[in-house]
């Protein structure tokens, strides 16, 4: 079963979406916390205090009855618009004291499966190519000029050998009529049956061995090479 490329899109989203409804669910939650406990620190230092005047000793004060440690250090005290003192603290401290656990777990499966596709679908287009590249068991490769078989090896031809299946796979049809065989090998000989036939015979063993090719002959006509499987 091969997956398919609109899924993994599908798969990465919902991590992804899923990542951020929790970054923010958990962000939502520790900003109540810190204000919750911003509110009441700053209400039990005025009572105490009994007066509106901040000072270093109201800082202290105000500090020491914070309950979460992490805004000890990054709150702070001012007047409002209204005149009236609150307590405050950044987004980035909020940030800090909430519980990403699942949001980091679920974006790192976006980045997990992400990732993991791209080889995916990068392993199965070779695959995919490598496949197109072979017919009837053997592919050729134009950057070495060279014939393999589906175990990777090279295929020994001839020079003359080699010439013919060259144009074999060039040829859209695989197939080649006896005039272009003799003129592309044989431009000098004015007759080159005899040796285009005993070059044939000394092929077809060599495809035998290696592949599930086939060279289908009409002699003094035309010269077929044809996959044996898809007969």
């Amino acid at each position: 079963m091969q997956l398919k490329p609109y899924t993994s899109i599908i798969v990465v989203l919902f991590f992804a979406i899923s990542s951020a409804i929790a970054s923010i669910g958990s962000y939502d939650d520790a900003r109540n916390e810190a204000l919750k406990d911003l509110s009441q620190a700053l209400s039990v230092t005025l009572e105490e205090q009994k007066s509106d005047v901040i000072t270093a000793d109201t800082i202290k004060i105000f500090n020491s009855h914070l309950q979460i440690s992490e805004l000890k250090e990054q709150s702070f005290i001012a007047c409002s618009p209204q005149g009236e003192l609150r307590a405050y603290c950044s987004p980035l401290t909020i940030w800090r004291i909430s519980d990403q656990r699942l949001s980091a777990i679920f974006g790192g499966l976006a980045i997990f499966w992400a990732i993991s596709s791209v080889f995916y679908y990068r392993r199965r287009t070779k695959i995919e190519v490598g496949k197109a590249d072979f017919f009837g068991g053997i592919r050729y490769d134009s950057a070495s000029n060279s014939f393999y078989n589906s175990c990777g090896n090279l295929v020994h031809l001839t020079p003359m050998q080699h010439h013919l299946m060259t144009m074999f796979y060039n040829s859209a049809t695989h197939s080649l009529t006896h005039r272009e065989i003799c003129a592309a090998l044989w431009p000098k000989k004015d007759d080159a049956s005899e040796t285009l036939y005993a070059l044939i015979s000394r092929l077809k063993p060599t495809l035998e061995r290696n592949s599930s090719l086939q060279i289908e002959v009409r002699r003094g006509q035309s010269y077929t090479l044809k996959d044996k499987t898809l007969a």
